[in-house]
This record gives structure tokens, C-alpha cells and sequence, in this order.
């Protein structure tokens, strides 16, 4: 009877313990819940503290006339044989080196930029036939002096040159990159305005700067059109026109109500 008794009260203490797990596990279950809250708002993204990032690209731009530039001298000449052709644009491109020098343009200033020998075929035989050879020379002078750069181009042609090449202005390394700061600043300035109409739209005001960078910029050449050689005057008149140096910023602003 005493073992009865003992397996009723073990039994009786079993039920109880389960019965007070299920309690406190029920009891549980709602803090459970609230924290695995899915819902739209819980979802949202966070606010930054009430901080807003307005994120804005501008764009500064300054005018100005080129400084140089830059013109390509040609030498075309055709002989029977492949040295003769070569010797003879060689002949012409020293006469040329030297008339640049003479008009005191600097050893730094010239490059040569195509050295070439091609056959010529008379395509009326068949099979074609090498009649001739070709040989080419190209230099390019760079320039700060329009003036003289008028006087070369006009009197190239009497000093080895056969042709004149594509004709370009630019602005100098160091001009170029005294404009490029007051692009940048421009840029900034543009950026700024953008983002404060912004956040006057919104009701908010500008009070930092999360981030910001410097975009590529970029200075557009001039060119001229080529000129064949008989229609070059004694001197070439030059009109340099106008370049302009772009640069774009990226800014992050930070905006508060």
C-alpha cells in the first residue's frame, strides 16, 4: 500500500510540473511576439536621428581664352625606290626642324608624331604592281604665341613641309589647374544652392556636410579644319576662340527640421 501511495504522490508531482512549465510558457508568449514584430513600421528605415541627407551634384563652369596651340606639319614625298623616298622626307623634315628653330621655337616644343613608307600599286595591272614608294613625316609644334604660330603656318611649306595637319588650341597645365580650383568652387556653390531650395521645400534647414568629392573635369580642345598647302597665305590669321573647364562636385548634405 505504502508503494502505491508513493507512485500516486510521484505521478501527482509530474502533472504538477508540466502544468507549471505550460503556465509560464503561455506567460511568455507575448513578449515573444513583440519582439518578432514584422509590421510596416518596424520595418521602416531608421531616421538618423531625425536627420535628413540631401544628396546633390553640382556643376561649376569658367570661360577663358587658350594659351597655346598646337599645329601638325606634314611632309608627303614619292620617289622609285624605297631609300630615295625615305632620304628625301628625311631632307625635308631637317630643313623643317631647322626653319622652327630658326624661328625660335624650343627643341621640347616639337614632336614627331608619324614616321611612314608605303609602296604605291597601280591597280590597273593584274596583278597590281609596286610603281613608286611613299614616304611620310609628321611633326607637331606646340605654341604660346599666335602670332608666330601665323608665320610658321604660312611659311612651312617653303621649308620642307608639303602639307599642314590638324590645327588645335588648348589652355597650359598650370592655367588649367588655377581654373579647375575656381570650377570647383563654383561647383560647390551650385551644389549648395540646389540643396537648400530642397530643403526649404521640405521644411527643413542645411546644417553639414555628411560627404563630399570632386568630380572629373574636363577642358575641350578647339580645333581648326586642315589647310592644304596652296591656299596657306604668307600668314595664317588665328582666332582662338574660347575653351571652357567643367568640373562637377558630389555632395551629401545634412538637413534638420
Amino acid at each position: 500500500m505504502k508503494r502505491v501511495y508513493k507512485h500516486l504522490l510521484l505521478g501527482i508531482t509530474i502533472l504538477l510540473a508540466i502544468s507549471t512549465l505550460v503556465i509560464f510558457y503561455n506567460a511568455r508568449r507575448p513578449n515573444l511576439k513583440s519582439q518578432t514584430n514584422f509590421s510596416p513600421e518596424a520595418r521602416s528605415l531608421p531616421t538618423y536621428n531625425n536627420i535628413t541627407i540631401i544628396k546633390v551634384t553640382g556643376i561649376g563652369s569658367v570661360k577663358t581664352k587658350p594659351n597655346m596651340i598646337y599645329i601638325s606639319l606634314n611632309i608627303e614625298v614619292e620617289a622609285n625606290t624605297p631609300g630615295e623616298a625615305l632620304s628625301a622626307a628625311t631632307s625635308r623634315a631637317n630643313e623643317l626642324i631647322s626653319f622652327l628653330k630658326y624661328k625660335g621655337v624650343q627643341d621640347q616644343n616639337i614632336t614627331t608624331t608619324n614616321v611612314a613608307l608605303t609602296p604605291v600599286y597601280d591597280y590597273d595591272q593584274k596583278p597590281p604592281k609596286i610603281v613608286a614608294y611613299r614616304a611620310y613625316y609628321s611633326l607637331r609644334v606646340r605654341l604660346t604665341d599666335l602670332k608666330l604660330a601665323g608665320e610658321i603656318l604660312g611659311d612651312a611649306t617653303n621649308h620642307g613641309a608639303t602639307g599642314l595637319g590638324q590645327i588645335s588650341f588648348g589652355i597650359s597645365e598650370e592655367k588649367s589647374k588655377e581654373l579647375r580650383l575656381q570650377a570647383i568652387k563654383l561647383a560647390y556653390e551650385n551644389a549648395l544652392k540646389i540643396a537648400e531650395a530642397m530643403a526649404e521645400a521640405a521644411g527643413l534647414r542645411i546644417t553639414g556636410i555628411k560627404t563630399m568629392s570632386v568630380q572629373s573635369g574636363y577642358v575641350p580642345p578647339v580645333y581648326v579644319t586642315k589647310s592644304e598647302a596652296a591656299s596657306v597665305p604668307p600668314v595664317v590669321p588665328l582666332m582662338p576662340g574660347e575653351s571652357q573647364i567643367s568640373v562637377s562636385v558630389y555632395v551629401e548634405f545634412i538637413a534638420e527640421s
